[in-house]
């Protein structure tokens, strides 16, 4: 399990979903934080105005990178494989860290 969150605001309880994953699980790899990401950002272009009203504008940056990372995840959990490049060392993954898009989540 990974978790794709977004920074802490009001509309995602400060991030307390978040905050307890990484205080329980003591894992070096959790999933990432979306830096200036919101909840929109799952729902992509689907999103609507009351989800955009509370919780803010998608970027497509952002969307890019729930999509791919989601979808890399999944199918590696599904195959019980690694594919390097979406995880902390691999060329996707350095990128969207050196960008400023996302930020590595770890554990205690």
């Amino acid at each position: 399990m990974y978790a794709i969150s977004s920074p802490p605001y009001l509309a995602n309880s400060d991030a307390s979903g978040t905050v307890a994953l990484t205080s329980e699980v003591p894992r070096p790899f959790l999933g990432v934080r979306l830096t200036s990401g919101c909840h929109c950002d799952a729902e992509g272009g689907s999103t609507d105005g009351l989800c955009t009203l509370t919780s803010g504008t998608p970027q497509a940056k952002n969307v890019t990178a729930l999509q791919t990372l989601a979808v890399a995840w999944a199918v590696d959990g599904a195959a019980g494989s690694t594919t390097p490049t979406y995880y902390p060392g691999g060329a996707y993954y350095d990128g969207l860290l050196a960008s400023g898009t996302t930020q590595t989540l770890s554990g205690v």
